[in-house]
């Protein structure tokens, strides 16, 4: 069986240097592909 194919997408830079230690155990067991926006969305409640 292979690699299960993983989109992550990142927004803003602060949350690609959160995951910067995540991302190499993901690509050990996952193939990781990133989408990344430069977009802040904003949710409102």
């Amino acid at each position: 069986m292979g690699k299960i194919k993983v989109l992550t997408v990142v927004g803003t830079r602060p949350e690609l240097i959160r995951l910067s230690r995540l991302i190499p155990l993901l690509d050990e067991i996952h193939r990781i592909t990133f989408l990344f926006t430069l977009v802040k969305t904003m949710i409102q409640t």
